[in-house]
C-alpha cells in the first residue's frame, strides 16, 4: 500500500515539474511575441501585462493543487482546467496589444488586464491549501490557522465592496467640490472647501464611525461613511492643483475661439489635468485599501477581521492571514490604476 501511494506521489511530483516546466517555455515564446511589432518600452509593458496572467498556472501546482484543474477556489468548485484560462487571456493581450496604436482598443486592454488581475485575487485568496500551507511552517504553535466563521475569499470580497463603494461615492464628490471651488463663482469657498477635506484626514477614522453609529447604526455604511471623509482629500487636492495648473494662455485661446466655459473645461482644463487627478484617484483608493480595516469595529467586515480578531486572541496566523492580502490588494490596486492613469492621459501628455 505504502509503496503504490510513494509511485502515484512521486508520479504526481513529476507531472508537476513537466506542467511548470511548460509554461515556462510558454512564458517565453510570449516573451518573444510581445517584442515583435513592439519599441522596448512597449515590448516591457506587454511580457508584464503578459506575466500577470500566467502567474496562477505557475505557484497553484507547486502547492499541490491538481496541475491540470482549478479545483477548490473561491466559494465555488470548478472543473475548469487551469491553464487554458491564462493561456487564452495572455493570447488575448498580444493581439490587443498589436491593437495598441489605436486609442479605441485601448479601453479592451484595460479591461482585460482587470479580468486577469481578478483571477489572480480569485486563485490566489480563495486557494485555502495555499494559506494553510503557509501559515502552518509560519506558525507550527498556533491552535487555529484559518478563520472558522468565512472563507479568506469572502472577507476579501467584504473588503474590497467596503474600498469600491467608498470610491464611488469618493470621486465624483471629488471631482466636483474641485471643479466648482476652482470656477470664478465659487473661487471664495476655496480656502473653506480644503480646511475642510483636510480635517477629514486629521479627525482619526475609528472617532468618526464611533460619532455616525448613533445615526447609522452598526454596519456598512459607518464604515462607508468614514472611508469616503478619509479619503475625499487626495480627489479634491489634486483637482484643483491639476485645474489650476493649466496654462491661462491656453485657455485664453480657447476662449478666442468662441469656445464657451463647459467646452473649455470639457475639452481643455479636464483633458490637461488628467494625469494629476488620476493620481489624487489612484492614492485615495490604495490608501482606502488600508483604513478599510476598521470596518471590523463597525461590524462591516472586511480583513480587519482577521487582524482584530488575531490581535484579541493573541493569534498569529489571524493577524498575518488580515495584514499580507490587504497589502496585495493595494499592491494590485496601485498596478491597475496607474495602468488606467496612462491609458486616459493624453498621447502629448505622456512621458516617454
Amino acid at each position: 500500500m505504502s509503496t503504490v501511494q510513494s509511485t502515484t506521489n512521486l508520479s504526481g511530483q513529476r507531472s508537476t515539474w513537466i506542467i511548470t516546466t511548460a509554461w515556462v517555455i510558454i512564458a517565453i515564446v510570449f516573451f518573444l511575441l510581445a517584442q515583435q511589432p513592439y519599441t522596448p518600452k512597449e515590448a516591457r509593458l506587454q511580457v508584464n501585462d503578459g506575466s500577470v496572467r500566467l502567474l496562477p498556472s505557475f505557484w497553484l501546482p507547486t502547492i499541490g493543487a491538481d496541475p491540470s484543474r482549478l479545483l477548490g477556489v473561491g466559494a465555488f468548485e470548478t472543473t475548469l482546467p487551469l491553464y487554458w484560462i491564462p493561456l487564452t487571456l495572455a493570447i488575448f493581450e498580444v493581439v490587443f496589444g498589436i491593437l495598441d496604436r489605436q486609442r479605441s482598443f485601448q479601453i479592451l486592454r484595460i479591461l482585460l488586464r482587470a479580468f486577469g488581475i481578478l483571477l489572480i485575487i480569485w486563485s490566489f485568496f480563495g486557494h485555502e491549501p495555499f494559506w494553510d500551507f503557509v501559515l502552518m511552517n509560519i506558525f507550527p504553535t498556533s491552535p487555529q490557522l484559518l478563520h472558522p466563521s468565512e472563507t479568506l475569499i469572502e472577507f476579501v470580497q467584504e473588503h474590497l465592496d467596503l474600498v469600491l463603494v467608498s470610491s464611488l461615492l469618493i470621486v465624483p464628490i471629488g471631482l466636483l467640490l474641485g471643479i466648482a471651488v476652482t470656477r470664478d463663482s465659487f473661487r471664495e469657498f476655496l480656502p473653506l472647501v480644503m480646511n475642510i477635506v483636510n480635517s477629514g484626514q486629521t479627525v482619526p477614522s475609528i472617532a468618526v464611525i464611533a460619532l455616525v453609529i448613533p445615526l447609522l447604526g452598526i454596519g456598512f455604511w459607518p464604515t462607508i461613511f468614514a472611508l469616503v471623509i478619509y479619503g475625499l482629500l487626495p480627489v479634491v487636492r489634486n483637482t484643483v492643483a491639476g485645474l489650476e495648473a493649466v496654462d491661462a494662455a491656453i485657455v485664453e485661446a480657447a476662449k478666442g475661439v468662441g469656445m464657451t466655459p463647459t467646452q473649455i473645461l470639457l475639452q481643455v482644463e479636464l483633458p490637461l489635468a488628467t494625469p494629476v487627478i488620476m493620481a489624487g484617484i489612484r492614492t485615495s483608493m490604495v490608501t482606502n485599501v488600508g483604513t478599510a480595516a476598521i470596518g471590523a469595529f463597525a461590524g462591516s467586515g472586511g480583513l480587519g477581521v482577521l487582524i482584530v480578531s488575531g490581535l484579541s486572541m493573541v493569534i498569529g496566523s489571524f493577524v498575518l492571514l488580515g495584514a499580507l492580502p490587504a497589502a496585495i490588494l493595494a499592491i494590485l490596486l496601485d498596478y491597475l490604476f496607474s495602468q488606467v492613469e496612462r491609458t486616459v492621459t493624453p498621447r502629448g501628455l505622456t512621458i516617454s
